[in-house]
C-alpha cells in the first residue's frame, strides 16, 4: 500500500513539476517576414555611404527569445565592416554585441537589386523591468573610390517585453 501511495505521490509531482514548467502565452514571439517594427525608430538611415534598413523578424521582442535584426544596406560601396552592439537605455546592463553576416539564402536575389541582406541572431535576458528600451550602435566601414575607410555611425531604439514565465 505504501509502494503504490509513494508511486502516486512521484507521479502527481513530476506532473505538476512539468505543468509549471510551460511558456506563458501572454507573448507570443512569432517569426514574421522581417519588418519596421512599432516601438523601433527610425527604420531607415540615409547617411553619405548609403541607406541602410533595420528590420526585425519578431514583434513583440520578447526577453530570453532568439530573434534576428537584419540590416539591408544600398550602399556606393561594398561594406568593409560592421560593428555593432545593443545596451540597454533606460537601464544599462552591459553591452551585447551584434555578428552580422551576408544571408547566404537571400544573396542572390539581393544583388540583383544592388542590396545587401545581413542578419544578426540574439537575444536578450529578462531584468526587473517589464518593458526596457534598447539602443543599437551601429559602426559601418566602407572603401571609398580613393581607398581610404570611411566609417559612418548611426543608433536605432527599440523597445522589448518581459517574459511572464517566472
Amino acid at each position: 500500500m505504501i509502494k503504490i501511495k509513494t508511486i502516486l505521490f512521484l507521479f502527481a509531482f513530476f506532473v505538476f513539476c512539468f505543468l509549471g514548467c510551460g511558456q506563458n502565452e501572454k507573448y507570443k514571439n512569432e517569426t514574421i517576414e522581417p519588418k519596421c517594427i512599432s516601438t523601433q525608430m527610425p527604420c531607415l538611415i540615409n547617411s553619405s555611404i548609403g541607406d541602410f534598413s533595420i528590420l526585425f523578424n519578431v514583434e513583440p521582442v520578447v526577453t530570453e527569445n532568439p530573434f534576428d535584426i537584419v540590416l539591408i544596406s544600398k550602399s556606393k560601396f561594398p561594406i568593409k565592416n560592421i560593428s555593432a552592439h545593443m545596451e540597454g537605455k533606460n537601464m544599462f546592463m552591459g553591452k551585447i554585441p551584434l555578428f552580422f553576416e551576408v544571408d547566404q539564402v537571400k544573396k542572390e536575389s539581393y544583388e540583383k537589386i544592388n542590396l545587401t541582406y545581413y542578419v544578426a541572431n540574439t537575444m536578450l535576458g529578462s531584468c526587473s523591468e517589464k518593458n526596457m528600451r534598447w539602443i543599437i550602435l551601429f559602426e559601418i566601414t566602407i572603401e571609398n573610390q580613393q581607398g581610404i575607410d570611411v566609417i559612418e555611425d548611426f543608433s536605432i531604439e527599440f523597445d522589448s517585453v518581459q517574459t511572464t514565465s517566472r
